[in-house]
């Protein structure tokens, strides 16, 4: 996990993704949503992101937990001066089949697509 990480995170947690948090995520993922350079590993992540993309991170988490397979989501978010158009992927990673712990690795992108 030494590579540039880009525009991707890996979060752990349960079944519960109000409690899940952030273990790692790379530079540009960290600008694209205000983040710190490093994550903080004591909050959940849902708390750590813009309101505007939490909905989104929680049903993409949750997706993937459920049907423990990869999840693509994409479509827009409208923001306060526009809208932009997003793709975002989560991938759970089972490590250990008795394991209470989930990681989910993903990516997210998105662009402006101007004002609404």
């Amino acid at each position: 996990m030494r590579a540039s990480w880009g525009h991707r995170f890996l979060i752990c947690g349960g079944p519960a993704v109000e409690k899940s948090v952030f273990v790692t995520y790379g530079s540009g993922f960290a600008r694209l949503l205000g983040l710190p350079d490093r994550p903080v590993p004591t909050i959940p992540f849902l708390q750590q992101i813009p309101e505007a993309y939490r909905g989104m991170f929680a049903e993409g988490y949750a997706k993937a937990t459920m049907e423990s397979a990869p999840v693509t989501l994409e479509g827009e978010l409208r923001i306060k001066f526009g809208s932009q158009l997003f793709r975002a992927v989560f991938m759970p990673i089972m490590l250990r089949p008795n394991w209470s712990k989930q990681l989910i690795f993903g990516s997210f992108n998105y662009r402006s697509a101007g004002s609404v």
